[in-house]
């Protein structure tokens, strides 16, 4: 039995077979270290290029000699070998079967379940043990993620586990050889050799959709079964996407795990962005396989270079070596390789999955033979005219067999259908009109064209290849049908656009369904949906189209409406399918118009009762999807999770990577209503790395669940951060949907608030004064995007002092949505709390108190008693009955507010950090200093982790002067005094009222600033 990992090039250089070898030391050490002259050198390497054996010893020689690094001994436990019989964890170690700068693999027996299997131990060396207690679990969950892989094309991994100083990883064991190893046997074509790395490409497509990077692809790490099965195997130096950066663990050999700034990879497959220490993606595994083919087909690595430092110049430049005429490679093939081979990621192919349906694609060779032969029983000519007719009438003969395509898409997409969209647009005279158009033309013709091409490629593949029987044609026939539909129902709107068509259409182009799942053979009889093939079963999948369509479109009733009437049709026909899938529009409808959320879970689940029942697989993926999202939105935490849980099962099922994106955003979204905001960032994650795997056409989601990152981390505190992801997302929304399109100002109204959490309150209002210019002109003044702006503008101003005007802007906005909403609508209670704030400020109190008092009754019949909008109306109303007095009242309010901010986002949160300090303010005038004093610890405690300046700064000047009651406290009171006046002095944007406070206490305690001038000279 083969070894799963061959013995490591490192150690075979230090004790060559100089039975095999033709060159000495010299040459060697000359080819690899640049010595010697230029002819000798050039000489040298036209000898390896022909001798197999000298290139394999130059290549383990250049290794070995990279891996000198400083000449630092090893770390001794790199030498310890285990020996036969020994124990790691529950297996028995039999013997080495090789070393690398990760560790050691060792073929090994696990008892329990009676198998061989290989053993790899991944250890760090000396200079990074100091944190070792990082690195371990780093590893560790790194490894899981990997043991979660399970794909035909990745070697398996069994199980994981640490010892001391190491993580080990049990995977199976290949009788087989590598790849490197394979290509060595004997010469074989190239059609050959670019069939075994497409296998090995799908297992590192499938690595990247898991979110797993290999980071160091090359011919040694994947191996070649002696099933014939092809499987990637050593992803040692793979990282999640999302994961944190490790601290370097080595760095002194080329095949070393190192990060931050050092080289990670092999060198001579690296990607530029690799050799210059920049994070690696899989567009950098992209490179890595295009050496390693270009180097399986040419004989020869792309890039020349007779040093590292010549090969990594020449990489960096781009300049590739041309392939040997005499190999006979296609130009369409070494043109594919050439894009995945360039300097910059943007260039190469968006994803690998883009690549090897390029290389898949390629031109066949035309089956004459079949043709002629056909052609010869048809015809009763002689041989030769035979012959002739045949040869010239073979492309003919196709065009006629398979020239529906065009047709099929007349009045669907065609360019009377263009005309008409366009000049729908046009009519609508918004900002992001014209943009709009511009781009939904551009991506719907790339869109057709592929359909068609699609279209024909399978009627190709069956009447005039041969290659797939019939069934399997209408199979893809029907998908192709159901993508047509989609196309049909969104052109059907196009043409008769309204401006909120206008709005929505790039997301409606982009969410139009991928031909490449139309070719998935295995996927399509997995989703269980039946051909449509009598005429009422195709209008019903026409109708379902057009609900679909509608919503996207926002027309959430005509959806509902459709796709109610499509599912009362679908069971008069006893069609299982159809109705299940039509009732997942109708639940999807209900829960975006969010009138009734009871009814919107009701419609799923039984839509996903009926699509199971019927097998129908992908209309039970998309109905427990929503699933997730409808019972999130009414607080059903334990059965959104079972949703999800039931979600993950039929999207893998499906195989389908787009819903497994969209399955991670609702899955993160759900960890951060329940405050769990870790896991929500790794869901938001995972679903950007599923999202930007998926391609260009996925740019807008990706963009997306940047802005939902932002959202979570600026939930967590970390507002500085949140301006990363809050800004890319912006960036890359504007760059596709132009700078007016509403999108882009959610995106921007996010930054506005971040800022003024920051305390850069200034430029937060220039922000939002530009959000509202922008949305009043897309929707007008009364629109709810434009009054969610107006009330963000209006805090703001308030916060800086401008009373007046933040009152004027909120009266404006509580009109329009008492007009509206009606007066007694939930959302009408934010409005109404902020403005009680604001005559607050103006020293209006009994008005302020009275309008809390309202937007409580409102919150609590229309959101029940423990919503989290309601504990700010009664934290608000708290502050108000403590000014008149009535510190009971104030008690009840703070307290309740209080517990439904810990229940809903845990005692460690900021919200309840601010809740606490108002909790403290009430206790201490109730002369209960001990209680008081121990609110504002724990304010303060909670609120120094917030990005935001002023909750510390409030917490500090209470707990100061209720500290000053305590004389042994005096010293600490005054201290904490004067930091926070010192504080509010160097603000840019400063609090006036906390300034006001800080200086009216320093002017009853002139005392004070005795303590503060002693305590400084005594430090």
């Amino acid at each position: 039995m083969s070894r799963t990992i061959a013995r490591h090039p490192a150690a075979a250089a230090t004790d060559p077979e100089p039975a095999v070898a033709c060159l000495d030391e010299t040459s060697l050490a000359q080819l690899v270290e640049g010595t010697g002259s230029d002819a000798s050198r050039a000489a040298l390497e036209r000898h390896i290029d022909a001798c197999r054996d000298c290139y394999a010893l130059v290549t383990a020689y250049a290794q070995a000699y990279l891996s000198r690094g400083t000449g630092e001994p090893e770390d001794a436990s790199d030498a310890a070998t285990l020996m036969r019989g020994d124990s790691v964890g529950r297996y028995v170690v039999l013997d080495c079967v090789g070393r690398g700068s990760m560790g050691t693999v060792y073929s090994a027996f696990d008892p329990e379940l009676d198998r061989r299997v290989a053993l790899k131990l991944l250890r760090v060396r000396p200079e990074a043990d100091a944190g070792w207690r990082e690195v371990q679990p780093r590893l560790l969950r790194e490894a899981r993620v990997l043991a979660q892989l399970s794909h035909p094309n990745v070697v398996t991994i069994f199980d994981v586990g640490a010892l001391t100083h190491r993580v080990f990883i049990a995977t199976e064991l290949v009788d087989g050889c590598t790849l490197r190893q394979w290509l060595g046997q004997r010469q074989r074509p190239w059609r050959a050799i670019v069939d075994v790395f497409l296998a090995a490409g799908e297992g590192l497509a499938a690595a990247h959709v898991a979110g797993i990077v290999h980071r160091d692809f090359k011919p040694d790490n994947v191996l070649v079964g002696a099933d014939d099965r092809v499987r990637v195997a050593d992803f040692g130096m793979a990282r999640m996407f999302a994961a944190d950066e490790l601290p370097a663990v080595a760095a002194d050999d080329p095949d070393a795990l190192a990060v931050t700034g050092t080289l990670l990879g092999t060198p001579a497959y690296m990607a530029p962005e690799q050799l210059d220490g920049r994070p690696a993606d899989v567009r950098s595994d992209q490179f890595s396989f295009c050496v390693a083919l270009y180097e399986a087909l040419c004989g020869f690595r792309p890039f020349p270079g007779r040093s590292f430092a010549e090969l990594a110049d020449h990489v960096r430049r781009g300049e590739l070596r041309p392939p040997p005429p005499e190999r006979g490679l296609p130009t369409w093939l070494i043109a594919i390789l050439t894009r995945g081979l360039k300097v910059q990621p943007a260039a190469r192919y968006p994803d690998l999955r883009a690549l090897l349906d390029a290389l898949r694609a390629t031109p066949r060779r035309r089956t004459r033979r079949r043709l002629l032969a056909a052609g010869l029983l048809a015809l009763v000519a002689t041989a030769t005219a035979g012959y002739v007719v045949a040869q010239r009438g073979a492309q003919g003969v196709e065009s006629r067999l398979c020239s529906g395509a065009q047709d099929k898409l007349r009045g669907v997409w065609d360019e009377p259908t263009r005309r008409a969209a366009q000049a729908a647009f046009e009519a609508i005279r918004t900002p992001y009109a014209a943009f709009g158009w511009a781009a939904v033309r551009a991506h719907l013709d790339a869109h057709t064209a592929a359909w068609a091409a699609a279209y024909t490629e399978n009627c190709l593949a069956t009447r005039a290849r041969g290659e797939q029987s019939e069934a399997v044609m209408d199979l893809r026939v029907a998908c192709l049908d159901r993508r047509l539909d989609e196309l049909r129902a969104l052109t059907g709107l196009l043409v008769a656009a309204d401006a909120e068509v206008v709005l929505a259409a790039p997301a409606m182009a982009h969410a139009l369904g991928s031909h490449q799942a139309c070719g998935d053979i295995e996927a399509l009889q997995a989703r269980g949906r039946p051909d449509p093939n009598r005429p009422e079963a195709a209008a019903l999948q026409a109708e379902i189209a057009t609900a679909r369509a509608l919503r996207r479109a926002g027309k959430l009733t005509q959806a509902r409406d459709h796709a109610a009437a499509a599912h009362a049709r679908a069971q008069e026909l006893e069609s299982s399918w159809a109705a299940a899938e039509a009732l997942v529009e109708v639940g999807r409808a209900q829960a975006e118009l969010a009138e009734d959320l009871a009814a919107a879970e009701q419609a799923l689940a039984d839509a996903v009762w009926a699509a199971e029942a019927s097998g129908d697989v992908e209309a039970a993926a998309d109905g427990w999807i929503e699933l997730v999202n409808v019972r999130r939105a009414r607080a059903e935490y334990p059965a959104a999770e079972e949703a999800a849980r039931r979600a993950d099962a039929a999207v893998h099922r499906l195989r389908d990577d787009t819903r497994a994106a969209q399955l991670a955003v609702r899955v993160g979204q759900l960890h951060s209503a329940r405050g769990q905001y870790d896991a929500a960032l790794a869901s938001h994650r995972a679903a950007l790395a599923g999202f930007e795997a998926l391609g260009p056409a996925n740019e807008a989601d990706a963009a997306r669940v940047q802005s939902d990152i932002g959202a979570v981390m600026q939930r967590q505190g970390h507002h500085e951060q949140a301006l990363v992801p809050f800004g890319q997302a912006a960036e890359a929304l504007e760059r596709l949907l132009g700078a007016d399109h509403p999108d882009v100002a959610v995106v921007r109204n996010n930054i506005a608030a971040t800022l003024s959490r920051l305390g850069r309150r200034s430029e937060a209002v220039v922000l939002f004064r530009q959000v509202l210019a922008g949305r009043e002109r897309a929707f007008g003044r009364g629109h709810p995007r434009t009054l969610t702006t107006l009330q963000n503008l209006a805090t703001v101003q308030g916060e800086l002092g401008q009373a007046s005007e933040a009152h004027d802007l909120l009266r404006q906005v509580l009109a329009i949505q008492e007009r509206t909403l009606g007066p007694e609508h939930p959302d009408i209670g934010v409005t109404l709390n902020n403005l009680a704030l604001q005559l607050r400020a103006l020293g209006a109190r009994a008005q302020a108190r009275a309008l809390l008092e309202r937007g409580v009754r409102i919150q609590e019949r229309g959101l029940g008693p423990k919503h989290p909008a309601l504990a700010l109306t009664l934290q608000s109303l708290g502050s108000e009955q403590m000014h008149a007095g009535d510190l009971d009242a104030a008690l009840a309010s703070f307290e309740r507010a209080l517990a439904i901010r810990s229940e809903h986002f845990g005692p460690e949160h900021e919200l309840v950090g601010r809740t606490a300090k108002r909790l403290g303010d009430c206790q201490q005038r109730l002369g209960r200093m001990d209680d008081a004093i121990a609110s504002f610890e724990r304010a303060l405690a909670i609120l120094t982790r917030s990005a935001d300046p002023f909750g510390p700064l409030e917490a500090r000047l209470s707990l100061g002067s209720a500290l000053w009651s305590r004389p042994r406290e005096r010293a600490r009171a005054a201290q904490l005094m004067a930091d926070s006046r010192e504080q509010l002095r160097t603000m840019k944007d400063p609090s006036p009222a906390l300034r006001d406070i800080a200086d009216t206490w320093f002017a009853a305690h002139p005392e004070a600033l005795a303590l503060t001038r002693t305590a400084a000279a005594g430090r």
